[in-house]
């Protein structure tokens, strides 16, 4: 194991084992200090099993939540990095991660070009930053100021994922005294990404960022706990101008960065920036926006009033509640179709699976649907239920649907319980939305589907699976990460400021917890 790396314990061990035993802190939290990243989906509580690494050395034996998670890999050096505890010095053999598949084209309205600084003066190259911060992934495009042309983007998954998935997991990071942290982990990030974008990080005169409410709270060093407990307050909703360099972002002395504004606790400036890009503001048709996440936000309307809401999903479509879930990256099934006599699949990167991915979890649902798999209700079929060449498929033993026989990758009962969980919340918001602006089906001209996530999901599934309705199948179009369009139209537009606050100033939001109809279509939209 020539590739292992090697760590001698000095820090103070305070803690100790029922033998009295002193140990350290979980191996997850020192090698994160030490600069390497795991990813703790679940935060560390032992629940999402993702944070599985190859340890060996002064190690305190496996505990019941690692027997549990790991079983028999236990035997092969496999330890839960979260659960995992050193008595001395140890080693890792961390797993191998994928290129991440981020998007960071989208949808967006013609505009005039107008450059937020004299080139004149200031002399060439002049460049401004752009930054999409995602809970999962982070999109930075760098752009010409003299001409309004894209020199290059960049795509990363959000360096802050080892304090878990989502956003309620971020917030209690930062709860238990970890802000400082997770905002040193995106302003390094997104430095890192700048770095690699442009040679020279001081010719970036002009920054615009963009993410929801909980991202943008950690980027300014604001504590996001009010955002997680009613009433819902957040500290800031933005739509301000600050120094780069004292948010910490390597640019020019004289740089600005704007972050775009939120509509409320869970409508940030991600969904405003959306709203911006896909032209809802000034269309005179109605259209529905959603970008589907952890968190499912929406957005319904035309120039004449817009409703918004934020339902939580969950990490589901993240891959972070199921079994063999993972993100977009290479080794994951992105996409699942029965095909005319067995089971067809691709792989991200066309190499051996490692994983399944939200948009594969999606396409494999409504093939389980489609082929008898299971029913309405999440049922997985028995063996006998189903066709003779699915049914070597189906492991009785584990209630587990085999996409790829080869490395047994596929979807548990449990899993579908997830994916129910996290569709019904989509639709159930949906639904409440359109059922408080008194607009029907009929009077939706089109379906934005916004996103990274988004980019990838087909349609066809989608409705199949109840996550989106079908009477909107044929007007649904993805936009891609119009996002990030939102954040680059924030520095390219000189409009687009003044557009923006009054998106903001002009919203309509629900707040869907404890509202009675939500309850009722939650319960009504998680048969399949």
């Amino acid at each position: 194991m020539s590739d292992r790396m090697n760590f001698s314990v000095t820090e103070p061990m305070k803690v100790s084992d029922a033998d009295g035993k002193k140990v350290t802190k979980p191996l997850n939290e020192l090698l994160r200090e030490r600069g390497l990243s795991v990813d703790a989906p679940c935060n560390g509580l032992g629940r999402c099993g993702k944070c599985r690494i190859k340890a060996g050395g002064e190690l305190l034996p496996p505990n019941e939540v690692e027997k549990k998670a790991l079983g028999e890999a236990l035997d092969n050096g496999w330890r839960l990095a979260c659960q995992t505890r050193a008595y001395g010095d140890f080693w890792v053999l961390p797993p191998q991660k994928g290129n991440a598949r981020v998007a960071t084209e989208g949808l967006t309205q013609k505009y005039a070009f107008s450059s937020p600084i004299d080139v004149k003066k200031t002399g060439l190259p002049a460049y401004g930053l752009a930054v999409d911060i995602g809970t999962t992934t982070v999109a930075a495009y760098l752009l010409d100021l003299s001409d309004g042309s894209r020199i290059a983007t960049l795509g990363e998954i959000n360096a802050q994922r080892t304090f878990g998935a989502d956003v309620i997991s971020r917030i209690t990071a930062c709860n238990e005294g970890h802000l400082d942290e997770l905002r040193k982990a995106i302003i390094d990030q997104i430095n890192r990404m700048a770095a690699k974008l442009c040679a020279d990080t001081t010719r970036i005169f002009d920054v615009a960022l963009c993410g929801n409410p909980t991202m943008q709270h950690i980027l300014h060093g604001m504590a996001p706990e009010k955002l997680a407990v009613a009433p819902f307050i957040p500290t800031s909703l933005f739509g301000f101008e600050v120094s780069a360099n004292e948010l910490g972002i390597k640019a020019n002395p004289t740089a600005k960065a704007y972050t775009l504004p939120a509509i409320s606790a869970y409508i940030g400036g991600d969904i405003t920036a959306d709203v911006l890009s896909c032209g809802m503001y000034n269309d005179e048709n109605i259209t529905l926006m959603v970008d589907v996440g952890t968190n499912g936000e929406m957005a319904l309307g035309n120039k004449d009033g817009i409703y918004y809401c934020s339902t939580a999903a969950g990490p589901a479509f993240e891959g972070a509640a199921i079994e063999d879930g993972m993100g977009g990256i290479e080794g994951a099934i992105g996409t699942v179709k029965a095909g005319k006599d067995d089971l067809e699949f691709e792989v991200i990167g066309n190499q051996k699976s490692i994983g399944i991915c939200g948009s594969g979890i999606i396409d494999a649902a409504a093939v389980m649907l489609q082929i008898g798999v299971m029913d309405e209700t999440g049922r997985l079929a028995d063996e006998e239920e189903l066709d003779v060449k699915y049914s070597d498929r189906l492991d009785g033993k584990t209630r587990k649907f085999i996409i790829d026989r080869e490395t047994r990758i596929g979807l548990t009962d449990k899993d579908l319980r997830q994916v129910q969980l996290a569709k019904a919340a989509i639709a159930a918001g949906i639904d409440t939305m359109m059922h408080n602006a008194g607009i029907g089906f009929d009077q939706i001209s089109a379906v934005w589907l916004a996103g990274g996530f988004g980019a990838h999901i087909d349609r066809d599934s989608a409705c199949a699976i109840g996550l989106l309705p079908k009477a909107l199948r044929e007007k649904i179009q993805p936009v891609g990460n119009s996002a990030g369009e939102g954040a680059v139209r924030a520095i390219l537009d000189k409009d687009a400021k003044k557009i923006l606050s009054e998106i903001g100033n002009g919203a309509n939001y629900i707040e869907l917890s404890g509202d009675p109809y939500f309850m009722d279509s939650y319960v009504e939209n998680m048969l399949f």
